[in-house]
């Protein structure tokens, strides 16, 4: 179960990257 506390860690991470990602296309 080790694995479990680091899959939110990715998750996490892909998000703000992608809410960034998202942010940036807006101001565009």
């Amino acid at each position: 179960m080790a694995v479990n506390t680091y899959v939110p860690l990715e998750i996490l991470i892909v998000h703000i990257y992608s809410l960034s990602c998202m942010c940036q296309e807006s101001e565009s």
